[in-house]
């Protein structure tokens, strides 16, 4: 057994269930939507990735929710570059719950290579936290940390990390600053783990402060666990945390949401 493989099995029983729990307990998402799950290299072409989940519940609490998303992405040697859609719509006891959406393009050059530069452009809109619309854009680089595999290609650790800027538009619906232009940074930590290609772990965090004011922050945390069902099907749990220190109007500072669903991949 090499070095390398018992040091990932040092991995697999120490660090991923704690990563698990911490999964369970608290977790991540904002400004700038977590991407991150969907960078992908299975090689070139083109490819497709579809999450589509429905949940009715009645009773004491009655609500109809929808959640989906769709990627598209194509590869080639030396970059990646995909277009990812979501939308959540939720509606109970008469009243509207949830309804935002997003649209994200990137583009990452020098694949597979230690230092990566990329390009992104997004738009969304959330009615929960009054945010009618945002357009942002902006430019980074990533950095490869490791990325490291066993001798029978069972287990796999990838660890990335990265740096860039990005100019936000965003209009609200607030009377004391309806329209806000900001120019962010934006850095994250990108953990990626997978055993015999049926069990992955993901977890991303991000920070976004506001270049002329550090105190105008969001932090973003992200974990996903799935297992593979089928060649084409898999099943994931997933927990969101949200955390932005100086909301709009009377806003709590985080949001926490826990879902989990299918996977279809073709």
């Amino acid at each position: 057994m090499s070095n390398s493989f018992a040091w990932l099995r040092k991995i697999e029983i120490i660090f991923i269930p704690t990563c698990l729990f911490l999964t369970l307990s608290f977790a991540s998402a904002y400004s700038q939507k977590n991407t991150e799950k969907f960078k992908d290299n299975r090689g070139n072409g083109f490819f497709h990735t579809l999450n589509f989940s429905v949940n009715l519940n009645k009773g004491n609490e009655e609500y109809f929710k929808y959640q989906g998303d769709y990627r598209i992405d194509y590869n080639k040697n030396n970059f990646i570059t995909y277009i990812v859609g979501n939308l959540e719509y939720k509606e109970g006891n008469n009243r509207l719950i949830t309804n935002k959406g997003f649209a994200h393009f990137r583009f990452i050059y020098n694949k597979d290579k230690l230092i990566e530069p990329e390009l992104f452009a997004q738009i969304d809109y959330n009615d929960f936290i009054f945010l009618k619309e945002r357009y942002l854009a902006g430019a980074g680089l990533r950095f490869i940390i490791t990325d490291t595999y066993t001798n029978d290609s069972l287990h796999r650790l990838s660890i990335e990390s990265g740096v860039g800027a990005m100019y936000e538009y965003e209009k609200v619906d607030d009377i004391k600053k309806p329209v806000t232009k900001y120019i962010r940074s934006t850095n994250f930590l990108n953990i990626r783990y997978s055993f015999n290609k049926s069990f992955n772990f993901y977890a991303v965090a991000y920070y976004q402060p506001y270049i002329n004011d550090f105190i105008d922050y969001r932090f973003l945390n992200e974990n996903r666990v799935s297992f593979s069902i089928t060649k084409h099907f898999a099943f994931f749990v997933n927990t969101i945390l949200r955390y932005d220190n100086e909301p709009i109007r009377d806003l709590k500072k985080y949001d926490l949401e826990l879902s989990n669903g299918i996977t279809i991949t073709f």
